[in-house]
């Protein structure tokens, strides 16, 4: 362990792992106590390394080649060729780095973050996670713990902890990380924004949309103090805002963020073949889908489809990724067959890579099990649910929205299936699992109540279900206005509940204010509106009635 006079340093720690896809190797520390000052900095005489040291000629040559290795490892990288190529170059320069300059040299520790950083990118989550841990405590032995390479790396190590699926620890490491940039002095605005931007991109991944969108403009107001021009960066933030507005239902917001990302990717890559242009043309192919063009959400993903296969191969997740949207866009289509056919595909490339206890793997899962859900298959439905149900109470913490889900989902199939009892059990297990959820969407929580209702009506509890509808009430009005479609569906099924109650004036009041509603967004035509009145007559003639 490193110490400081002024203050202990806690340095994460490493289990090995029997069991690559359990991905459950990294400890990490309850609190970090780092100082800020950088007692460690490389301009302290203690760390200048290999200062005065006299090279042969034989050394230099060499320590030129791990130059050119490097050079080759970007080159390989930029035009989409494979990582296992570059890892080779960085390995090599890493080795004479290592044997010239020693272990504790900057730039052998430069070299050894960027081979973690690609192992990471490869996917080999074991080996990046021991390169990336050795990396943190060289770097925080040689530029201090508050310095950016040392930063880096632990956002780095946050990024491990999310892709392997566990996301309260991410989380936890992006916040230090954070904390150390707002209380450091002298941090420079790249350090900043750039922890920033990551940790936008975690707060998106769990939901917390509004808070991800606040630290990501943050991110691209420090980064624009520092770059003249848009860069890879910007490009980052661009797109992770598109996600963030299109999960928020902003669809004009999220389609001017994609399409600036788009023009940054133009401006950046003479060729496609880079990552980031993968990332934004899935984001660009949601867009549309959320417009309702999904001839053009296909050819943006399909196009997405072939540049990751060429820079990934065949088997990665991001390929997984991509085939899951790209089912998404058949499914929307009506061509279910061919939907069907990429979710599975997207399924078990998956659990090739993740094993089935990730969130991925779950999310396609229940993709899957809608099928059967659609087509009234509600046995087989109730197989793939349950199965998701289980394999979602192995996740660790942070995923509580996605195992309450697959709660819904399961509690959903019941109810339509007409077992009642069940479906409510699982309905309040999902209500209990998301409200444990540090950072709920409130519009999903008001699904499950809305559900909760209809499955109380059904098994003949009018007041439960009331009050459920109440609740869905009360945060459909808070996040979309008086005046949405979901508030006069819930005020006509509150109207509803209030007839089964004999309460027939509240019923007349509820029914009408949920006709008006429907009437200003759709007009006479919808399919809802004649249901709406039928409620509305009813109830007055009962109310008039009543009141005689």
């Amino acid at each position: 362990m490193i110490q400081s006079s002024k203050k202990s340093l806690v340095i994460l720690g490493l289990r090995a792992i029997s069991n690559r896809k359990s991905h459950r190797w990294l400890k990490l520390p309850l609190t970090f106590k780092m100082p800020f000052e950088n007692v460690f900095s490389h301009h302290n005489p203690r760390y200048m390394f290999n200062a005065g040291k006299v090279l042969t000629d034989a050394q230099e040559e060499q320590l030129v080649q791990a130059e050119e290795l490097e050079i080759n490892a970007i080159t390989v990288q930029k035009t989409g060729s494979d990582i296992d190529s570059a890892i080779k170059y960085l390995e090599q320069a890493h080795q004479i780095r290592n044997t010239i300059l020693g272990p504790d040299d900057p730039k052998t520790c430069r070299t050894l973050i960027d081979l973690g950083f690609l192992y990471m990118k490869k996917q080999d989550f074991s080996q990046a996670g021991k390169i990336l841990l050795e990396c943190y405590n060289k770097s925080c032995e040689i530029y201090g713990m508050s310095s950016k390479e040392a930063l880096k790396v632990l956002d780095d190590l946050g990024t491990l902890y999310e892709l392997v699926g566990q996301l309260e620890d991410s989380l936890e490491v992006k916040t230090q990380a954070l904390e150390f940039v707002k209380s450091a002095p002298n941090m420079s605005d790249e350090v900043y924004g750039r922890i920033h931007l990551s940790y936008g991109k975690t707060l998106l991944q769990v939901g917390s949309l509004d808070e991800a969108i606040t630290y990501l403009n943050e991110a691209y107001r420090a980064l624009n103090q520092v770059f003249s021009h848009e860069n890879q960066l910007s490009l980052s933030v661009y797109n992770n805002l598109a996600q963030a507005y299109l999960r928020k239902g902003a669809i004009k917001n999220a389609m001017t963020f994609a399409m600036k990302a788009k023009q940054v990717c133009e401006y950046l890559f003479e060729s496609q073949n880079a990552s980031e242009t993968v990332a934004v043309l899935n984001t660009l192919g949601q867009c549309f889908d959320a417009q309702g063009d999904h001839k053009q959400a296909l050819e943006n993903k399909q196009l997405a489809l072939e540049l990751t296969k060429q820079i990934f191969g065949e088997r990665h997740a991001s390929v997984a990724t991509t085939l899951n949207n790209i089912a998404y866009s058949y499914q929307k289509i009506g061509n279910l067959e061919e939907a069907l056919k990429f979710y599975n595909r997207a399924l078990e490339i998956f659990e090739e890579v993740y094993g089935k206890t990730h969130h991925d793997y779950i999310t396609v899962l229940n993709s899957i099990a809608n099928f059967s859900l659609a087509k009234k298959d509600y046995t087989n439905a109730e197989k793939l649910f349950s199965r998701s149900v289980e394999l979602s109470q192995k996740l660790n913490r942070g995923y509580e929205r996605l195992k309450a889900e697959s709660l819904q989902k399961l509690g959903q199939t019941h109810l339509l299936a007409k077992n009642y009892n069940d479906a409510i059990s699982c309905l309040e297990r999902a209500l209990n699992t998301y409200q444990e959820a540090e950072r709920p969407v409130p519009t999903e929580l008001a699904e499950i109540h809305h559900l909760l209702g209809l499955a109380y009506s059904k098994a003949g509890r009018h007041q439960e279900a009331l009050n459920s509808h109440k609740k869905a009430l009360e945060i459909r009005t808070a996040a979309f206005g008086d005046s949405h479609p979901q508030v006069g569906t819930t005020l006509y099924f509150m109207g509803a509940e209030n007839l089964k109650l004999e309460q027939f004036g509240k019923a007349e009041e509820l029914s009408k204010k949920a006709l008006d509603i429907y009437l200003k967004n759709y007009g006479d035509g919808h399919k809802t509106v004649p249901k709406i009145k039928q409620l509305y007559n009813l109830s007055s003639k009962l109310a008039s009635i009543n009141k005689k």
